[in-house]
């Protein structure tokens, strides 16, 4: 980075008035093939870089063509993407946010193969084009986006084998069988996430079964507001990902037991236990789990749970604690007393020294 700026402070002159600055501005548009329309469209800190000097310019557009975020975008922008920087296929990472755009318009967007992380965020009327769903795509965020189907996963996954990180919260149309697809093409993965509030009876413990018997390095899953009930949880305690699930949310998980603490000690990595809106109240074992030794050389566990149970938990622990101060005392009361010897004391001489055997 230093370099650069020996560059820049080499190329740039110390003074420059506003026309100077404008004409490289138009020069530099030009030499990239875009009107000053197009690049004042650009916005945020890439858009300042951009318009500093000759050698930030394409620093900037190499950064700003690797991540291309959008947020409430439409048709048009859309549009002007396509037709420009999508065409070199350069970019890593694509964010997708509130936009409201055509599925026709999305199916025109061209291949992308270094793409790795895409993220369609509460985008209600299109789905992820077949163009984007390449074998290098590591990352697949689609939270609200409420036309993803069962048949759309089973697509995904048999292009994109590769995934480690899946969110599907608020994908309603997403059943036991997309969970299944999930299972069967895609092992590696480590994030899975299927929390909804509607249509909760379509994810039970027969698609988080076939998750934990087929996912070996499984470190975070989100269950919240499904069918999933105890049976699955033993299942997720029994597979190959136990000793590597870290993170567990089963909130509002209506047909969850207090068998299922149970299973906790069995998932020795496990560090964040979510159980809001459940009907468990075995604060005991909770209080227990939370205060052990995890695998991950952690000593301390969290349970995020409800106002009624966290408050059994808080006074559990408090009476626990009372009883164990109690104990210790009764068994130092109990202990026998041993009688120490008294040791007489030596005589000192008269010239005031200790007497150590011997006049001084």
């Amino acid at each position: 980075m230093s370099a650069i700026f020996e560059h820049i402070d080499r190329s740039t002159p110390m003074k420059s008035n506003a026309s100077q600055r404008k004409r490289r501005h138009s020069q530099m548009s030009k030499e990239s093939g875009r009107d000053n329309e197009e690049t004042d469209d650009v916005s945020g800190t890439l858009h300042n870089c951009m318009r500093v000097c000759k050698t930030w310019y394409p620093l900037a557009r190499d950064v700003a063509e690797k991540r291309v975020s959008m947020s409430y975008a439409e048709d048009q922008r859309m549009s002007s993407w396509i037709d420009g920087p999508a065409k070199a296929g350069r970019a890593r990472e694509l964010v997708l946010h509130q936009c409201n755009i055509k599925q026709g318009i999305l199916a025109d967007i061209p291949e992308q193969p270094y793409l790795r992380s895409l993220e369609m965020y509460c985008c209600t009327s299109a789905i992820p084009p077949k163009s984007l769903l390449q074998s290098n795509l590591r990352s697949l965020s689609l939270p609200g986006c409420s036309l993803v189907s069962d048949q759309l996963l089973e697509y995904i996954t048999q292009q994109c084998r590769g995934l480690v990180h899946l969110d599907l919260r608020a994908c309603d149309l997403v059943s036991d069988r997309g969970l299944k697809a999930i299972a069967h093409y895609c092992r590696d993965l480590r994030y899975l996430n299927v929390g909804r509030v509607n249509k909760c009876e379509n994810i039970t413990s027969s698609g988080v079964s076939a998750i934990a018997r087929r996912c070996v390095a499984l470190e975070t899953i989100g269950l919240a507001g499904t069918a999933v009930c105890d049976y699955g949880l033993i299942a997720l305690a029994r597979g190959p990902s136990a000793q590597t699930l870290q993170r567990l949310s089963v909130n509002e998980c209506a047909y969850l037991t207090d068998h299922c603490v149970t299973i906790l000690p069995d998932l020795p990595s496990l560090i964040l236990f979510e159980i809001r809106g459940c009907h468990i109240q075995k604060a005991s074992e909770l209080v227990r789990w939370r205060n052990g030794v995890s695998g991950m050389g952690r000593s301390k566990r969290w349970v995020e749970a409800g106002e009624a149970l966290n408050h059994a938990m808080h006074r559990f622990e408090h009476y626990a604690k009372y009883w164990m101060e109690m104990a210790q005392q009764v068994k130092d009361l109990s202990a026998p007393q041993t009688l120490v010897p008294r040791r007489r004391k030596r005589r000192q001489s008269l010239r005031g020294g200790s007497f150590d055997g011997r006049l001084r």
